[in-house]
């Protein structure tokens, strides 16, 4: 099971952080080559946004694996349930049947 806390957040704060120093660095720039430390952090942000991106698959790749077990598993109970007692299985959808029946007679 993949906790909350070890799947990477985006977090517009380090973003905008990052803008900042970008802004800065522009500011600062009195015609030095300021292109490649651009590059590099623009590289560190896209490999965060790629990691987290990965992070929030995985995490969402698990849950829906979840949730597929837990309906296999309802569909098996019921299914072992119907066999065991046939005849208030045919009850209860019989009541179910008439009390939508009972609804749908009342909506007209």
């Amino acid at each position: 099971m993949v906790s909350r806390r070890s799947v990477p957040r985006l977090n517009t704060q380090e973003f905008n952080d990052f803008l900042d120093d970008v802004a800065t660095l522009l500011e600062s720039s009195s015609g030095t080559d300021i292109r490649g430390e651009i590059e590099k952090r623009v590289k560190a942000a896209r490999t965060g946004l790629r990691d987290a991106v990965t992070g929030l698959t995985d995490h969402s790749t698990e849950l829906a694996e979840r949730a597929r077990e837990g309906v296999e598993r309802g569909i098996d109970y019921s299914r072992d349930r119907v066999s065991e007692h046939p005849l208030s299985s045919v009850g209860v959808a019989a009541v179910g049947g008439l009390i939508v029946g009972l609804l749908l007679a009342n909506r007209r």
